[in-house]
């Protein structure tokens, strides 16, 4: 079947079939984001990767988005559990704000207190993006599907996991269950590198472009993506 084009370079996926006519037509912009996203793979690049992946939980994109960049741009999280609160509460963008503000506040400065004792444990040490995947799953607030997703942010070129939600999930599925088992999600994943060696593309930039497609509506990133 047949892709929708949308504004902006946008394109709707109608059903699996049109998976490589998305990929064909629009993939070489997300190569592109992905290598504008791409950093040495440092401890304030890690660090400020994990808060936006805490932040997109249950969140749209854009006060996700907007959360991130007035935090980013502060330098620092607030260090008292009300302000965060209060200050993400605040936080709206195109209709939507940041869900769960309290509890994303205490996943933040909990997640803080821990890299500031060590942040070994949080950064790549060998292990792979399987092994780092699973360590950053230890973290307050990230489960599987958001701990890929902070991989693939800190290491978009190289990442071999994926951030599986909803989307991904009914397109690769055919339904999206509340919790993804680990045998789906990793079927899913699964998918997703074989079409990127097919491509000769970064897996995560797959992922990326079907994400959007999925959804019908381009999302660049671009806090991330700024240097």
């Amino acid at each position: 079947m047949a892709l929708q084009l949308g504004f902006e370079g946008a394109v709707k996926l109608q059903g699996r079939d049109s998976i490589p006519e998305a990929l064909d037509r629009t993939l070489a912009k997300y190569r592109g984001y992905v290598e504008d996203m791409a950093n040495p793979i440092t401890e304030d690049v890690v660090f400020w990767r994990i808060v936006f992946a805490i932040l997109s939980v249950h969140t749209a994109f854009e006060a996700n988005e907007l959360a991130y960049q007035r935090l980013h741009n502060n330098g620092r999280l607030p260090v008292r559990w009300r302000t965060l609160t209060d200050w993400l509460a605040r936080v709206k963008a195109g209709g939507s704000v940041v869900q769960f503000a309290g509890q994303k506040a205490r996943f933040l400065l909990d997640f803080q207190t821990d890299w500031k004792r060590d942040a070994y444990p949080f950064m790549p040490n060998g292990d792979g993006s399987i092994g780092w995947r699973d360590r950053l799953m230890t973290i307050r607030g990230l489960a599987r599907t958001k701990a890929s997703f902070a991989v693939c942010l800190a290491n978009p070129l190289e990442s071999e996991v994926l951030c599986i939600d909803r989307h991904m999930a009914r397109l690769l599925l055919g339904f999206a269950p509340k919790d993804i088992k680990r045998v789906d999600y990793e079927r899913c994943e699964n998918e997703l590198l074989a079409l990127a060696k097919g491509f000769d593309a970064p897996p995560f930039a797959v992922q990326w472009c079907l994400w959007d497609a999925q959804r019908g509506h381009v999302e660049p990133h671009t806090a991330l993506r700024e240097k």
